[in-house]
């Protein structure tokens, strides 16, 4: 939380006070979701720094491959660490996985 650009509002792109207003908002949303989503981890006894849990996070990535010849499709998760692990599973994020992966367009 020491870091200033963890609770910056800059830069601000905005000309009128409405969406400066909701540029601000927004910023403010993101730290509360951020701050709730630490809380959490903490509880299931993760203990990671905002920015730290934001980089281990930002480098889950979950790869579609398509298969033409069969029409079919495989979703992969890349491999995870222990801390990445532990967040996946503390925040459910298990069933986002199936929700993108059932959710993609049918192929021809």
């Amino acid at each position: 939380m020491k870091s200033p650009m963890m609770v910056s509002v800059e830069p601000v792109y905005h000309w009128t006070d409405q969406k400066i207003r909701v540029h601000a908002f927004c910023c403010v949303l993101a730290l509360m979701i951020l701050l709730l989503l630490k809380r959490k981890l903490r509880k299931a006894g993760v203990e990671l720094s905002l920015e730290r849990m934001l980089e281990e996070l930002s480098e889950v990535q979950l790869s579609v491959i398509k298969f033409y010849d069969v029409k079919k499709r495989l979703c992969l998760l890349n491999d995870m660490n222990e801390e990445q692990k532990a967040m996946f599973d503390v925040l459910g994020l298990q069933r986002y996985q199936k929700l993108v992966c059932m959710k993609l367009p049918q192929m021809r």
